[in-house]
């Protein structure tokens, strides 16, 4: 029966050729384990590439794509829960009266580069991702999370290098008077909200919210929930 249920995950999984660059959530592969609604369960060494929406694991030394995600039920990053909504794999975070559904987007951002009196030769705003990424975070599988900052090309010898760094499109889901709500800006945040927009305005102004930081996204949730009490 082992035998069968490893087939079937093998059949499962495919080997990885990336879409555009890969950026892993998790500065190394962690440890993981995979529970399929048909009840297999799975143990390996995975990362979840934000980038693409794909979860990779080692095969072999080869690195390995999971597809057919809609026969999971439930993904362990080592110990952060994961589930399969709305076409991606999303992260599970508790609080303190509900949960909220992280859905990762984060792309490459090419900030310009600096020249050799290390100025930057195009006017761009960095956008940093902040601490979320420490141990015992929002993403704090396997220890410190990547920053999100690529730094410089080392190939430039010092000359016009290239300054890359990363962007947070993430998606939000919760639930609001028995009803799905998926956010990913504050216009939609204003949407969800509309007997309330005042109030968070309010509070997105005093507290200079960006939801492109993961961490002021779901406390501007946490307080537009509140509202409801």
């Amino acid at each position: 029966m082992r035998k069968i249920f490893t087939l079937i995950f093998l059949t499962l999984c495919t080997i990885a050729f990336a879409q555009q660059k890969r950026l892993y959530l998790f500065p190394d592969f962690v440890k993981t384990k995979i529970v399929y609604k048909a009840g297999a369960k799975f143990m390996i060494m995975a990362n979840y590439d934000a980038a693409n929406k794909k979860v990779m694991y080692y095969q072999n030394q080869e690195l390995m794509e999971l597809v057919s995600p809609e026969l999971v039920d439930t993904i362990f990053f080592d110990n952060q829960k994961w589930v399969y909504h709305n076409k991606q794999f999303c992260q599970v975070v508790k609080r303190d009266n509900h949960e909220i559904l992280i859905g990762w987007n984060i792309t490459k951002v090419h900030d310009g580069y600096v020249g050799v009196y290390g100025i930057s030769q195009v006017p761009s705003q960095r956008v940093e991702l902040g601490d979320h990424f420490g141990m015992g975070g929002i993403a704090g599988a396997g220890g410190g999370m990547y920053n999100g900052s690529f730094g410089v090309n080392d190939k430039s010898g010092g000359r016009n290098m290239d300054v890359w760094s990363n962007k947070n499109h993430n998606t939000y889901y919760f639930t609001r008077k028995g009803k799905e709500c998926k956010v990913n800006n504050l216009k939609s945040i204003y949407k969800a909200f509309p007997e309330h927009t005042d109030k968070i305005k309010e509070c997105v102004g005093s507290n200079k919210t960006i939801m492109m930081e993961a961490r002021q996204a779901l406390a501007l949730i946490d307080f537009c929930l509140s509202l409801d009490n």
